[in-house]
């Protein structure tokens, strides 16, 4: 069937061959072959109401499938009460919208866009508005226009350039399973809710530039990064509430592929979180100006370049996220981020230990959690040098105290006496030289001078010099963090 005018199109509809007689609705192949470049070329002027400056006020639902529109179809300056709906139609020109006002549902999914602009402007939908399944031929510009309820693009191709620019979207917006074959540019939106881009592929340039308004996320788990992505805050950074996300779980960011994230939240502004979990990066990666309440990278495969600057994250995140964090300053040669991060691992690898054990595995936790305690005490995991001389001093005092009331023979005169009354040292000058002798780690057999000491203070004294060797060496590994 095809209709060569507005004329034969409002013939057929109010005659007994259409279907549903009467009423703008249409549910089988059917050609349009004239210009719709007004809604009084497709509405009847008995369904329509002139409004004030030039608006018309349609009166009826629009709803058709399968239609193809072989001219242009141009809507401008309506307000639509009832649904709007042109439901896996083809539109084989242009496809504008400017300046109209939807109530109701807006509806053009799984429609195909086959040649000319699809150009939407300045417009209100104020019920759902659907477009998912759509595919296009040509560039997509949609501007200036109010979403009220969430917009979803799902299950779409765009085999062109799509710019949503200026837009306010109430609810979010979903762009799941999407192809986008040629670039991709989101800027300057206001965001109310979240953004999904899960299990979609990018193969141009993505831009996702200062987007506004209070992001419930930025979900990209599962997608494909093949080009260019770029999520940012040009003129002011993206504010991120405290329970917001941008999830990259299982992202593929191909080995041409370059994912670049930029001022996110202002400083000291810890809120929001990053979640690489399970994510594939064999292309490079750049993280700079970052605020964050958490940020993951559990189980992430990192063969790319993975450049951080100011990545600050204010909860702990688990020791794999750490590791790789800290591999990657060591790649790019920052020994004293990669010293820093070894400690956070450290850290979040005992209380992991810790949230494991259990009697089956108690001598393993043991052996590992004492490790990573000394660790801690001795030097802050190579971060303290001044820690390091601490526990080596305190190590030898204890050593030597015990030395002094429990390993010295009977009826030799101890190291010292401590008057408690008037807590005075005698002979500080005698007990500081044998004191000293706690350093000593080689030629220590005339160590206290003539004093002997029994089996007990032979043990003691030869335990202390394995932590206070081990005071030192943790004190010099410290000092030689600026050497790596």
């Amino acid at each position: 069937m095809e209709f060569n005018s507005k004329v034969e199109y409002w013939a057929w509809k109010n005659s007994n061959d259409a279907p549903y007689r009467g009423h703008y609705a249409i549910d089988g192949d059917t050609h349009f072959n004239y210009n719709i470049d007004n809604i009084r070329t497709l509405i009847e002027s008995k369904d329509l109401s002139k409004e004030e400056e030039g608006y018309f006020s349609v009166n009826v639902p629009i709803n058709f499938a399968y239609a193809i529109f072989d001219k242009n179809f141009e809507i401008q300056s309506c307000n639509f009460d009832h649904n709007f709906e042109l439901y896996d139609c083809k539109f084989n020109y242009r496809f504008i919208i400017i300046h109209d006002k939807f109530n109701r549902i807006f509806d053009v999914s799984w429609s195909h866009f086959n040649a000319g602009i699809f150009f939407i402007r300045k417009n209100e939908f104020l019920s759902s508005a659907k477009l998912y399944g759509i595919s296009s031929k040509n560039e997509i510009i949609i501007e200036e226009c109010l979403f009220s309820d969430e917009v979803d693009f799902s299950n779409s191709e765009f085999q062109k350039r799509v710019l949503i620019k200026n837009c306010t979207f109430k609810k979010g917006i979903k762009f799941n399973r999407v192809n986008f074959n040629n670039d991709f540019s989101f800027i300057n939106n206001e965001v109310y809710g979240c953004i999904s881009f899960e299990n979609s592929i990018f193969e141009g340039k993505i831009e996702l530039i200062d987007i506004k308004g209070e992001i419930g996320g930025i979900n990209l788990n599962e997608s494909v990064i093949k080009s260019f992505l770029e999520l940012n805050g040009l003129t002011s950074s993206l504010i991120l509430p405290e329970e917001s996300f941008i999830k990259l779980k299982d992202v593929f960011v191909e080995p041409d592929g370059y994912l670049m994230i930029r001022n996110i939240n202002e400083n000291q502004k810890f809120t929001g979180e990053f979640d690489f979990t399970n994510a594939n990066l064999l292309g490079n990666v750049v993280l700079k100006n970052i605020y964050l309440k958490r940020f993951f990278l559990t189980n992430a495969v990192m063969v790319g370049g993975f450049y951080t600057e100011h990545l600050h994250f204010k909860e702990e995140s688990d020791s794999q996220t750490y590791v790789r964090l800290k591999n990657e300053a060591l790649k790019n040669n920052n020994s004293i981020k990669a010293m820093q991060y070894r400690e956070k691992e450290m850290s979040s690898y005992s209380k992991e230990l810790n949230s494991q054990r259990s009697l089956s595995n108690f001598f393993a936790w043991f052996t590992d959690e004492s490790i990573l305690f000394l660790n801690t005490v001795s030097n802050k995991n190579g971060l303290s040098w001044l820690r390091g001389i601490f526990f080596t001093l305190v190590c030898a005092i204890v050593f030597f105290w015990i030395i002094n009331f429990f390993g010295i023979e009977d009826g030799q005169s101890r190291f010292f006496i401590l008057d408690f009354k008037t807590f005075h040292f005698e002979g500080v000058g005698e007990i500081w030289k044998r004191f000293l002798n706690m350093f000593y780690l080689i030629d220590f057999k005339e160590k206290f001078q003539g004093t002997e000491l029994n089996a007990f203070g032979e043990t003691v004294f030869f335990v202390s010099k394995i932590f206070i060797s081990y005071g030192i060496y943790q004190t010099v590994v410290a000092f030689r963090k600026f050497s790596k």
